[in-house]
Parts: C-alpha cells; sequence; structure tokens
C-alpha cells in the first residue's frame, strides 16, 4: 500500500503549512519517490499513513520533534518554537566560515517523516553491525548535523541528511545516505549517535565506537 504524509498545525497559517508541504514533497522526492505529503488530516487512517502535527501541544523534553506509534499508527509532533525558523537559515562558504545551517520546522518535520518511514512503529532494528549489535532504526540521527537546501515557493529551505538502507548492510555499497558524506557501512557523521540493543538486558544503550 503507498504511503502517504498528513500535516497539520495548530500553530502556523494556512499558507505557511502549505509551504511546508510544498517543502517536505521535495525531500520525499528525492528520499521516498511515490510517497505524497498532503496537508490536514486523512479521512481514513491506518499504519500506512503517517502522521504530523506541528505544534506547541504534546511538549517533549528537550526535542524539537519526535515520533509515536499511537493507536496503531505512526505519528510525530514538531514542536514549533523549539524547531526554530520555519524553513531555515543558510549562510554560504567565505573566507571566514564553511557553509553555516540553521535547521529548521521543516528539517525537523522531514526527520521525523524519514524515521517514521523506516520505523512506523519505533520497534525496528537493523541488521548486526560488525560487533553483533543492532541499531534502532533512526536514519536521520546517524548523520545528524549534515544539511542539504532547496529552494520551494521562493523559500531557501534546510533539509537533514538520511542514511538508505546500504548503511546497514555490512556489504552494502555508496551511495549510504542521501548526501553521500558516509564513506562506508555504519559510519556516522561527526555529530551523528546511535542506540543498540542489549541482547542482555534489553535495553538500549548509546553506540560509542
Amino acid at each position: 500500500m503507498t504511503q502517504q504524509v498528513f500535516i497539520d498545525s495548530d500553530i502556523e497559517d494556512k499558507a505557511t503549512l502549505a509551504n511546508v508541504v510544498a517543502a517536505v514533497n521535495v525531500f520525499l522526492a528525492k528520499l521516498k519517490p511515490g510517497v505524497k505529503a498532503f496537508a490536514g488530516t486523512p479521512l481514513h487512517a491506518d499504519p500506512s499513513t503517517l502522521l504530523v502535527h506541528i505544534t506547541e501541544d504534546k511538549r517533549h523534553t528537550g526535542a524539537s520533534g519526535y515520533h509515536i506509534y499511537l493507536n496503531g499508527e505512526p505519528v510525530a509532533y514538531c514542536l514549533a518554537l523549539e524547531a526554530g525558523h520555519v524553513y531555515g537559515h543558510y549562510l554560504p562558504k567565505n573566507a571566514a566560515h564553511g557553509e553555516q545551517f540553521t535547521p529548521s520546522v521543516v528539517a525537523t518535520v522531514c526527520h521525523e517523516i524519514a524515521e517514521m518511514l523506516a520505523d512506523g512503529n519505533v520497534a525496528t532494528y537493523t541488521q548486526p553491525d560488525s560487533r553483533g549489535h543492532q541499531w534502532l532504526l533512526e536514519p536521520c540521527d546517524w548523520v545528524f548535523g549534515e544539511w542539504w537546501i532547496a529552494t520551494v515557493n521562493g523559500n531557501v529551505c534546510v533539509f537533514p541528511n538520511v542514511a538508505l538502507d546500504s548503511f546497514h548492510d555490512l556489504n552494502g555499497k555508496a551511495p549510504f545516505d542521501l548526501m553521500g558524506v558516509v564513506k562506508g557501512p555504519f559510519q556516522r557523521s561527526a555529530a551523528g549517535y546511535a542506540y543498540y540493543l542489549d541482547p542482555a538486558t534489553k535495553k538500549l544503550l548509546p553506540v560509542t565506537y
């Protein structure tokens, strides 16, 4: 069944929400062609429907966004004020600094959508890495801190990098991520992070290697 994304907001106006949806569709065309985003709420939701709420409700300490499995459906919350500017900010490289990116509501929404597409029930793990550990399937976390931009409806939007399926396959071939930054399987970005399932305790532990 084709997956669809529905995005609503009780904090952004209709025009801004329409621009966010347009930006998400640019992102999805690059990550998962065939998956489409729409504004509003679906008439009939099911596990193939991804729901995203841009809000200040359902706050989660320390997070600008998160996703859960609620009543049999993947649901994400983007906390607009914590996420920052709607589209983000970009400064090109110059003599004083390299490229600079400020993430955004768009980036947070895309981050959560990418991870819901990979792990809708928040309980899916990768194949074993070289140490036999299975990572929680959170492909944006692994390459966190890497960004790209596109202009959508006249707005320069900052988007997140996403690890691809080849990333968590020891025999995987490049590209390992959307931007081509990662050079091999299970190689996180400089700011990337991951958790693996401890087979003894069944608890999540941070990957520190």
